[in-house]
């Protein structure tokens, strides 16, 4: 595996880290920003396409209704998360959940 970075903007909160795996795969790791709307789409794809086997304590939730609502407010809690895509999908998401002051949770779901 190796790994290259690239500056996309000036802003470095939007740098762009990619890895290449063993199989040859380009994984590209981007910052979640609450404005990409069109990442936020790929990340509600990603959990949609979530199945029973794949849910640890219930989450994200199977029903459509409670997943948009778990799915909006874990996008909007305190933290920092990051968003894997392979090609143009999103193949997975991870959120550090937290405000600086306390405990900190990490959440990763591919």
């Amino acid at each position: 595996m190796r790994a290259e970075t690239e500056s996309t903007a000036s802003d470095r909160s939007r740098t762009v880290r990619q890895i290449v795996d063993n199989d040859g795969r380009r994984l590209r790791f981007v910052r979640q920003m609450s404005d990409d709307a069109g990442r936020r789409d790929g990340l509600r794809a990603l959990y949609d396409r979530f199945e029973d086997a794949d849910r640890a304590q219930g989450v994200p939730p199977a029903s459509p209704e409670r997943r948009h609502e778990w799915f909006e407010r874990f996008l909007n809690a305190p933290g920092v998360g990051v968003v894997a895509c392979h090609h143009d999908r999103v193949a997975g998401h991870g959120r550090l959940l937290g405000d600086g002051d306390g405990p900190a949770e990490l959440a990763v779901f591919v």
